[in-house]
């Protein structure tokens, strides 16, 4: 299956993106109609685990659905470069993004509340914002973001439990672009 063009009828009445739906869909690269892109509508409540682990043929996820991406949803998309989350995400659970290693542009809006356990292992990423709205960091979600330079935390200082947000990171430059001071 190289892509999915449904009539968009379809994908706007579509609620749900089960369990490892796509998962190894090798060739698999739009969702829609855009070449490369994959557009999770809003109108999707679920987004099941592994549901497009594996799929290496996409650049570009635009995640407007209400609720959580499942753990290990895009895992090993290893052509994924461009992540968008929308305002309407809740959680990314655990291992969501992991070993995306190509992904170098990660948006998260205000409106995640939780980002779970290694959500972000081995991405490319350089630099992230995490929303303030963000009230919980799972263990090691960064962790193996090797290129992670810049990360801007505004919620530093509440209920996180730093002991488990971890990640490599030049401590100098965390220091320079975070709110608080170490």
């Amino acid at each position: 299956m190289k892509w999915l063009k449904a009539n968009n009828r379809i994908l706007d009445k579509l609620e749900s993106i089960g369990n490892c739906a796509f998962n190894g869909c090798l060739s698999l690269e739009r969702l829609g109609d855009e070449a490369k892109v994959i557009i999770i509508p809003a109108t999707i409540t679920y987004l099941g685990y592994d549901a497009f682990g594996n799929c290496t043929q996409f650049e570009t996820i635009t995640i407007n659905m209400v609720g959580s991406i499942g753990s290990s949803a895009f895992y090993g998309c290893t052509g994924l470069t461009t992540i968008t989350i929308s305002d309407t995400v809740t959680t990314i659970e655990a291992y969501a993004f992991q070993d995306c290693t190509a992904a170098r542009s990660i948006t998260i809006a205000e409106g995640v509340t939780s980002i779970g356990s290694y959500a972000f292992n081995n991405c490319a990423i350089t630099e992230i914002v995490v929303p303030d709205s963000v009230t919980e960091i799972g263990e090691a979600a960064f962790y193996g973001c090797n290129h992670l330079e810049k990360m801007i935390l505004p919620f530093l200082g509440k209920n996180i439990d730093a002991e488990y947000v971890t990640f490599k990171l030049n401590i100098e430059n965390f220091s320079k672009y975070s709110n608080q001071s170490f």
